[in-house]
């Protein structure tokens, strides 16, 4: 199964970021946290630039420690603080390998448009980094013990998704809903159910189509009853004349509208 043992944390003081900390802190008690803040370097010669990075370094420090203060009350024993100055996603992607990280956490700090998630660097983040990435939305609303915990897949090869979901089902007693985009043969999903139930968890199974409307539709759904939705990529992953794969859109609605955080692997 897939292991978490390393989580890198971008952080920003906002409350949604020490939401993400608790949250991930429940989830994963045993990892060593990363905890990572970046100011963008300005370029500029004007007097003000070092004043700038003087405020923007306080700032940081604040949030470093506001989160560090968090898991620590949340039990977590093994936490590393990080301050970086440079392009952001840049930063982040170097830092995630740097560590080996197994997961990245971020939030969004505010309600944002569907356009505006396009332009953030979400989609980017999720298009660069290819390890899972949590990301805490500004409408998350979870609960103090996670209790339930939905997969949406392509149906075969659900590979990290199910491990990461049976690891934290089987830790903390959670339940699991499966939603399949691919329908799969009576002995397929026979052998599916069984797998997962000879793990002591319990399995539901939904097929839903693959159509941009009601795909949107069951995953945000799906936000408003489970405590964790984990997404596959490649139930979104389409292809680009820039690149093979490329996650934007649907993702941004996801992220804009979701009622709990998302899990992409």
């Amino acid at each position: 199964m897939y292991r978490i043992d390393d989580v890198v944390l971008w952080v920003s003081k906002s409350d949604e970021v020490l939401k993400l900390a608790k949250f991930l802190a429940k989830l994963f008690p045993s990892a060593t946290f990363h905890l990572l803040a970046v100011v963008p370097r300005m370029r500029t010669r004007f007097f003000l630039t070092s004043l700038y990075h003087e405020v923007a370094k306080s700032i940081a420090e604040e949030a470093l420690e506001a989160v560090e203060k968090e898991l620590t009350r949340c039990g977590i024993q093994r936490v590393r603080k990080v301050f970086e100055k440079g392009s952001p996603l840049k930063v982040v992607k170097m830092f995630v390998e740097e560590v080996s990280a197994d997961l990245l956490g971020l939030a969004v700090a505010i309600e944002m448009e569907v356009e505006e998630i396009v332009d953030s660097p979400i989609p980017r983040v999720l298009n660069t980094v290819r390890i899972p990435v949590m990301v805490y939305t500004a409408l998350s609303k979870v609960g103090e013990v996670p209790s339930s915990i939905a997969i949406v897949s392509k149906g075969r090869g659900l590979g990290n998704a199910l491990g990461i979901a049976l690891s934290l089902a089987r830790s903390g007693g959670l339940d699991l809903e499966l939603f399949l985009t691919t329908r799969l043969s009576p002995d397929e999903l026979d052998r599916l159910t069984l797998f997962v139930r000879s793990h002591g968890v319990k399995l539901s199974v939904d097929f839903v189509e693959a159509r941009r409307e009601e795909l949107v539709a069951n995953l945000l759904h799906a936000t408003k009853i489970h405590d964790l939705v984990i997404v596959e990529r490649t139930v979104f992953e389409t292809r680009s004349i820039f690149a093979r794969k490329k996650i934007g859109e649907l993702e941004s609605i996801l992220v804009a509208s979701s009622h709990s955080p998302i899990l992409f692997v």
